[in-house]
């Protein structure tokens, strides 16, 4: 396992439904499906916003390369970001996560 790290958190969903991600599987914005440049595929993040925890699965390469290096790290499905926040219309949230062992 990972310590936490802190980061900035945005969502993507409908746009990309059925769209290969980096991974090769089909995007599915109900599915918990977190991108991210840090971690290879089929790694496994929990993802903590305030005392709400979700698990995802890293299947595809993102945040676009601009918005990476202004510090957002991981975009998440749309299903992922509901199930965390609540909201999706609030868009960015800072998030803490790390990398769990899931068997």
């Amino acid at each position: 396992m990972d310590r936490a790290k802190t980061t900035e958190c945005s969502w993507y969903g409908d746009k990309y439904k059925g769209r290969p991600m980096a991974s090769g599987v089909k995007f599915d914005p109900d599915k918990p499906y977190i991108a991210s440049w840090d971690y290879p595929h089929r790694t496994w993040l929990e993802i903590t916003y305030g005392t709400n925890k979700v698990l995802g699965i890293v299947m595809d390469r993102g945040p676009r390369r601009d918005l990476y290096h202004k510090g957002r790290k991981l975009d998440i499905s749309k299903s992922l970001f509901k199930k965390l926040v609540g909201d999706l219309d609030v868009g960015v949230v800072k998030v803490k996560y790390r990398k769990v062992n899931v068997k």
